[in-house]
């Protein structure tokens, strides 16, 4: 009973701490508590389970509840047009994610060399501009700033922090801000991956009428790609750049003896510390 309390708290500390911050504008949150209704704008972008999505056992060890499972065929989690993602100029895509099958290769990923698609923006008929996912260690990230050599997938390794092991969860974040430099920036449980500043200084290509999706990608036309088997817990999308300190709000710790030690007071101001 004491370890939860502790873990309780320490999501307590997390959500206080990111609440503070005037800058995050919140569009889109799945709990992913027994389905993909949009907890942050009640009635508007509800994720539709496509095929044989489930929403099964437990997610993270500081959540309760379950989380969206994908077997690797074709299932995924509809958003649909998510309008605020034409053109948009800051963006942060964040998630926890457990990969239980590398399925890369290329006969799984996208034609933008994305594999195991987390999340994407992307259609068949339309333009794609939005794509995310990993690949062994690398998580990979595609963003279309206007064609050219900004219409690119960049490749951030992750083995320093451990890397990405199957079976295993971590909370990922990926932001963008066209008028930043480095533009984008990719967080492994809080931790900074890599940033890049090759993209072009513009906004996301426009992408009218294509569906944004969790676990695959081009759900519009039954021609999804980018299979995905794993899952996907706490999934939060932002129409602004984040910073480190506001991902880190988001990956509350377990409970430890060290935290039993310090207290919430104590991981508060470590956390400062960290910023």
């Amino acid at each position: 009973m004491q370890v939860r309390i502790l873990t309780l708290a320490a999501l307590t500390v997390g959500m206080l701490m990111f609440a503070s911050s005037s800058s995050a504008v919140l569009l889109v949150h799945y709990d992913m508590n027994g389905d993909a209704v949009n907890q942050a704008n009640p009635g508007t972008y509800d994720g539709a389970v496509v095929n044989d999505t489930v929403f099964t056992g437990a997610g993270p060890s500081v959540y309760a509840g379950t989380a969206a499972v994908f077997d690797g065929t074709n299932d995924g989690i509809s958003i649909g047009d998510v309008n605020e993602l034409d053109s948009l100029s800051t963006l942060t895509v964040a998630m926890w994610f457990r990969r239980d099958l590398d399925n890369a290769g290329a006969a799984n990923d996208t034609n933008h060399a994305v594999n195991n698609v987390l999340f994407a923006n992307s259609g068949q008929t339309g333009n794609d501009n939005v794509e995310i996912g990993t690949e062994g260690n690398i998580i990979e990230v595609y963003l279309d700033t206007g064609g050219g050599g900004s219409d690119a997938t960049r490749f951030f390794d992750a083995t320093a922090l451990g890397g990405i092991r199957d079976g295993v969860w971590y909370h990922l974040a990926v932001t963008f801000d066209a008028a930043a430099n480095p533009e984008g920036s990719v967080y492994l449980n809080g931790e900074l991956v890599g940033q890049n500043g090759q993209w072009n200084g513009a906004d996301l290509d426009n992408a009218t009428d294509v569906p944004a999706s969790l676990g695959i990608a081009r759900l519009d036309r039954g021609d999804p790609w980018g299979d995905f088997n794993g899952a996907i817990d706490e999934f939060r999308l932002y129409t602004n750049a984040l910073s480190q300190s506001e991902v880190r709000a988001l990956v509350p710790e377990p409970a430890t003896a060290v935290l039993g030690m310090i207290g919430v007071a104590g991981l508060a101001m470590r956390r400062r510390r960290l910023d």
